[in-house]
């Protein structure tokens, strides 16, 4: 095997090494966008909670 070709052969290593690195990442980035999705319906739900006590605070309902 001459220079060029093991330049070649390691040029080509090194591209799946980086393509196994980019689909590893954006892995990552999907899985953390379902994390804050979920944080986000966490929020809203207590939001809502929140929401609700205080008008029974302020009298909003009156039934108990």
């Amino acid at each position: 095997m001459n220079d060029t070709e093991m330049d070649l052969y390691i040029t080509q290593v090194e591209a799946k090494l980086l393509k196994k690195t980019v689909q590893q990442k954006d892995d990552e980035i999907a899985n953390l966008k379902n994390h804050v999705k979920s944080l986000q319906d966490i929020i809203e739900r207590q939001q809502g909670c929140i929401n609700h006590l205080l008008l029974m605070e302020l009298g909003g309902d009156r039934n108990g």
